[in-house]
């Protein structure tokens, strides 16, 4: 067997190893550019270490560190609790502030992962509370994390845009971007059609009507000429709750307050992290300053005003996911020094047409993604793409790019 040969067999195999046992893909990429590179290839090893993405792991790193220190100091869901008091209970918007809510946390660097893990608490709450299904609550908040993940300065995002500069796909970051919020949207405005989200519209305005009382939140839902009261007031911590009159005729029933009640508060450290937040973005987009570096800086400012809290930031940073891109990105680049990705190219192109070779590469990107993480996956089909859209300039590579990033993704929202 060619080392070209055996590089597309170990790659296949790092995948299998992946999803049949609990092992990092990453490791497994990194331990197979030394069996490969070295042992079979012999390359030099030099030339290994110049197939590692540098400025995409300080991209990764620096912004995911950003928004663990947000998401430790409460900043994220103070904007997410503040948000949903605006809509003063109105149930039929409630969905669609955390599908917004997650685009805008996906998009500005968390990630559609960190994203889901900090809303899906809080919407699941909200969807109790205001009598919302958790499914139809679930699908929005999951849709809206991916709607925004192709953003220049997410994780997936970022990859995308540094694998297709690899492959020498020149693709409009913004393009990709508003593909697949387009196509994130339409799909949860589906599953809000199909999940309740009538039965919503039809409950009408005043239904759910969210009132400030000045110790609390209280619900008052509406149903023919019965009212119900629920209160949510703070208790005593050594205290139970119990049942206290909201108004005269009504049933009322006490709640515990939620965990996250305190967070609503616009502390100096929230205020301090927003601000940071939309001065990453004004650095990276109207300077051009390098974003990963921005957001170290940014985040170790935030960090002094609490460094106890840095332990908690560094430990929430989603690392699997850093060490899996890197680990492909570096695998894939030795694929392709070896003549790996030049095989497949020739078999993909047999097919005469673009269209097909196109079509194939999406829908085995989205079958692999059921089993495998995403950003392996495109790590791994983005320079097959290359390939083609290289025999056939004609196509539009922003279309071709657009279909493997988002059949590859959305399949995450199983």
């Amino acid at each position: 067997m060619s080392v070209a040969g055996l590089s597309l067999f170990v790659l296949a195999a790092i995948f299998i190893v992946g999803t049949v046992w609990p092992v990092s893909i990453g490791v497994a990429a990194f331990a197979s550019v030394f069996l490969v590179g070295i042992l079979a290839a012999g390359i030099p090893t030099e030339t290994l270490i110049g197939l590692f993405p540098a400025d995409l792991f300080i991209l990764l790193v620096g912004i995911t560190y950003l928004f663990a220190v947000a998401q430790q100091n409460g900043t994220m869901a103070f904007i997410t609790e503040t948000t949903v008091r605006l809509v003063r209970g109105r149930a039929a918007v409630i969905p669609w502030i955390f599908h917004f809510i997650a685009i805008l946390f996906s998009a500005l660097g968390a990630g559609p992962a960190a994203a889901t893990v900090v809303l899906a608490p809080l919407a699941l709450g909200v969807a109790r509370q205001a009598r919302i299904s958790s499914l139809l609550m679930g699908i929005m908040v999951i849709h809206g994390s991916h709607a925004g993940s192709m953003s220049p300065i997410s994780p997936i995002g970022a990859f995308v845009n540094s694998a297709a500069a690899n492959a020498g796909i020149l693709v409009p970051s913004g393009t990709v971007l508003m593909n697949s919020l387009l196509f994130n949207v339409a799909l949860a405005l589906a599953a809000y059609l199909l999940f309740g989200g009538i039965g919503l519209l039809r409950r009408g305005r005043d239904e759910v009507v969210v009132v400030d009382t000045g110790s609390g939140t209280a619900r008052v839902d509406k149903a023919g000429q019965e009212q119900i009261a629920t209160a949510v007031q703070p208790a005593p911590a050594d205290s139970p709750s119990e049942e206290k009159p909201a108004h005269a005729g009504a049933a009322v029933t006490v709640l515990d307050p939620p965990a996250e009640a305190g967070r609503v508060r616009a502390t100096p450290r929230r205020i301090a992290t927003l601000a940071g937040i939309a001065l990453l973005v004004v650095l990276g987009i109207g300077f051009g300053l390098n974003i990963g570096f921005s957001a170290f800086a940014i985040g170790l400012v935030l960090t002094l005003m609490s460094p106890k809290d840095d332990t908690k930031a560094i430990a929430a940073m989603p690392w699997s996911t850093i060490l899996m891109l890197g680990g492909i990105i570096t695998y894939i680049g030795l694929v392709g020094e070896v003549g790996g990705i030049g095989l497949i190219s020739d078999a993909l192109l047999g097919t005469g047409s673009p269209l097909p070779a196109i079509l194939l590469i999406a829908l085995v990107g989205a079958i692999t993604s059921l089993m495998s993480a995403t950003g392996a996956v495109i790590g791994v089909l983005i320079p097959m793409l290359g390939a083609v859209l290289g025999a056939h300039p004609a196509v539009p590579a922003a279309g071709a790019v657009s279909a493997l990033a988002v059949s590859a993704s959305v399949v995450e929202c199983r």
